[in-house]
């Protein structure tokens, strides 16, 4: 709805690699990097250097369960890009005469972010998966102007994501950079959330604007075959209101169905926006999750943003891509492993109706970060802007709010709690979920001790639907932990709604064995089909999300950088694996 200037392109690059790492090429690599896209895909060739070492005769283990070996000497760094973007006069007089504002746009830049324009300071920000934005206005000049971004990707133990992470640590503006201009006063937010009470379906409507005016915005909603107009009052810059719907389109599981609602303001002011959104309800009922009233099974998968080719800059056309596989291997949902996607990933589930969990980036968190004030503050606002930027979403039913952590561990229900009380006082219309283990790591805990979860931690009681994570008979050592796990925890909470939220086991591409040798893709097909059974002849759960949909880079566990857990490789060719989840999940597919 507003003009852009796109940034995409090559920028002038110098790459300085973390020296605390050893690493086998140079440690300043500079050359043209082009953005949109994360650094590592664009140094691959540097690795060639090292072939010497690679050829010298010395076997590296398989299993790298060592963070700060090959992955990691190719995944952190500070990129510091510059180019120069011109200007026309009339945009810097139109700024001068106060009718126009300038922004710069980063959709999604991993992970502490400086701008400069002109040699100035236009603002910092720390946070790799969710958008954010630096006025720069004042910094404009006519002409040729230098703007230079410099982002470090350095691992820390007071970040979110801390730093011990799993996966491809991808580095620098990844998601599409832009100039936005805009009116002096605009629209900063919409936020819908759909409903339906007595007298049928509705949808709650608060604008916030730029600044604490007031002004009079009006309101398009179209739905199906309705069209409604109405008019919203704002009072210091933000108002509400509740528009009603006879007969709307309806979101469904499988589905999909979309409404739309165009805000803008008086003809004479200018600004408009346009958000699509869906109506749907979600609720708790006992241990259910219901859907437009209706129970629902979540039979999903975890997923990484990553593919083989684009790193985690996957373009839409993939992620539609990914949303009908998935689908045609019998999922329901996907669970956003372990943070939040692109918005153009949402946006492809919302089509397709996928339903979806959204997850917090608190992976593996433990007392450290518990006790620490300012970690809490700055995961209770991540969580507020999750909902601000992705909770016009039909597709999302349900916001994640860890993984793994450590919560047997003093405060961490406190602090969880904090994050889920943010998510349910932004959101009421969706359910909080968590990824539950023993004590964690799960994997590494579980396999030494041979113990299966038999209670739920601390941490359940803070959320609306608790999973569970079992790697039985991969890391810990007997399949039938999954069985024992279910019926003690369900026993103890006939009435909580229970999900499987991972389990699976390594499936090598290519690697095949008669008698199911561990990291074989008959192996992981023949262990994935067992657990499914367990879970499926188990019609109290809520769900489950298999580990995982895609194979993708790691930091440790894996074979040569590759958690290779996927239904499908790093480039979407099924495994065997794929076939087996397919036939469980749609028997009536088959005839033999």
């Amino acid at each position: 709805m507003r003009e852009r200037m796109g940034l995409e392109g090559f920028w002038q690059g110098r790459l300085e690699l973390n020296p605390e790492i050893d690493v086998e090429s140079p440690a300043v690599i500079e050359q043209p990097f082009h953005v949109p896209t994360p650094w590592n895909l664009q140094i691959r060739h540097w690795r060639r250097l090292a072939n010497d070492l690679e050829l010298s005769g010395i076997v590296k283990p398989l299993q790298n369960q060592n963070f700060r070996d090959i992955q990691r000497r190719f995944s952190e760094g500070t990129i510091t890009l510059s180019r120069t973007v011109s200007i026309l006069p009339e945009r810097i007089q139109a700024i001068a005469d106060g009718k126009l504002r300038a922004f710069l746009v980063f959709e999604g830049s991993n992970y502490r972010t400086d701008v400069t324009w002109n040699g100035a300071p236009a603002g910092d920000h720390e946070g790799g998966h969710l958008p954010f934005e630096f006025e720069i206005s004042r910094l404009l000049t006519a002409g040729e102007n230098r703007v230079t971004v410099k982002v470090d990707n350095l691992r820390r133990k007071h970040a979110c994501p801390q730093e011990q992470f799993n996966w491809m640590n991808y580095g620098g503006p990844y998601r599409p950079v832009y100039i936005e201009w805009r009116t002096p006063v605009f629209i900063r937010n919409v936020q819908i959330q759909p409903g339906r009470d007595a007298s049928g379906w509705f949808a709650d409507i608060t604008a916030t604007l730029s600044d604490p005016v007031a002004a009079t915005l009006s309101l398009e909603l179209e739905s199906g075959n309705h069209t409604s107009r109405s008019l919203l009052a704002v009072q210091s810059g933000t108002g509400s209101t509740r528009l009603r719907v006879d007969t709307p389109c309806l979101w469904e599981p499988g589905r999909g169905g979309t409404s739309s609602l165009r805000v803008r303001f008086d003809p004479d002011q200018g600004d408009a926006c346009c958000k699509s959104f869906g109506f749907r309800t979600v609720e708790i009922s006992g241990p259910e999750i219901r859907v437009n009233g209706k129970r629902v099974f979540l039979k999903g998968a975890s997923f990484h943003e990553q593919h083989s080719t684009f790193g985690n800059s996957v373009p839409a056309w993939v992620s539609d891509s990914d949303v009908r596989l998935m689908q045609y291997a019998g999922l329901n949902a996907v669970r956003t492993s372990h943070y939040p996607h692109a918005d153009s990933f949402y946006e492809a589930c919302d089509r397709h109706g996928l339903m979806v969990i959204s997850e917090m980036p608190c992976w593996q968190f433990n007392q450290w970060h518990f006790e620490r004030e300012s970690m809490r503050t700055f995961c209770i606002a991540y969580a507020r802007e999750m909902v601000d930027h992705l909770g016009h979403h039909p597709a999302i039913i349900g916001w994640g709010v860890h993984n793994e952590s450590h919560t047997f561990e003093p405060g961490a229900v406190e602090f969880f709690g904090a994050i889920a009380h943010s998510f349910k006082t932004s959101d009421p219309t969706r359910f909080t979920a968590s990824a539950e283990s023993t004590r964690p790591p799960q994997h590494l805990a579980v396999a030494a001790s041979d113990k299966i979860m038999t209670s739920l931690p601390p941490t359940a009681a803070v959320v609306d639907v608790v999973g569970v994570n079992n790697y039985a008979g991969w890391y810990s050592h007997k399949a039938t932990g999954m069985a024992e796990m279910l019926d003690s925890i369900h026993q103890e909470n006939p009435d909580r709604p229970l999900m499987v939220t991972e389990f699976g086991a390594e499936g090598i591409p290519g690697c095949r064995s008669w008698t199911l040798e561990p990291w074989t893709e008959d192996y992981q097909a023949a262990l994935v089909g067992r657990h499914l059974k367990t879970i499926l002849a188990r019609p109290w759960l809520s769900g489950f999300f298999i580990w995982l949909f895609a194979d993708y880079e790691c930091s440790s566990i894996g074979i040569i950088g590759i958690n290779s857990k996927g239904l499908v490789d790093g480039d979407r060719r099924p495994k065997p694996v794929f076939e087996t989840v397919r036939r469980l999940l749609n028997p009536e597919a088959y005839h033999d």
